[in-house]
């Protein structure tokens, strides 16, 4: 199995159990090297399933993909020149996540876990479900 197939896999089987993740709840993530379309050499990268999809019909559609070495650049977007965290630069990040897809589409990646994507260290694969009683309500429609 390759390594989204080994995603896909997971993730369907942690949102089948609804006392593990919500309807459109749980992150999941891999890490894993593909060839680049363009040069034809390896490349470092992280698939996504973000906020939003539901984690029991995940398909592969459903993952962004992003190029690891990109991500990690983004840490001195965050720390800038004091070279200290500043979170009012995460705007300017998330803004700079659309420079950071591989390949031709997918779901925006503005709900990246940042620590997945700034790991140095290289993991085949790392899953972060949701807990049902930690769930978010979504906000309702006023009419």
């Amino acid at each position: 199995m390759s390594t989204v197939d080994d995603l896909i896999a997971r993730s369907n089987r942690l949102g089948a159990d609804r006392r593990n993740t919500n309807y459109a709840g749980g992150n999941t993530s891999a890490k894993g090297t593909d060839t680049d379309p363009v040069t034809g050499q390896p490349v470092d990268l992280v698939w996504v399933k973000g906020s939003g999809g539901d984690l029991g019909t995940l398909t592969p559609a459903g993952l962004a993909v992003l190029r690891l070495d990109r991500l990690r650049a983004l840490v001195d977007v965050y720390l800038g020149s004091s070279n200290t965290p500043s979170p009012e630069r995460e705007d300017e990040m998330v803004a700079a996540f659309d420079y950071c897809l591989h390949g031709r589409a997918g779901p925006h990646p503005r709900s990246t876990p940042r620590c997945t994507a700034w790991s140095r260290r290289h993991t085949s694969t790392t899953s972060t479900p949701t807990r049902a009683s930690r769930s978010r309500r979504r906000p309702t429609a006023r009419r």
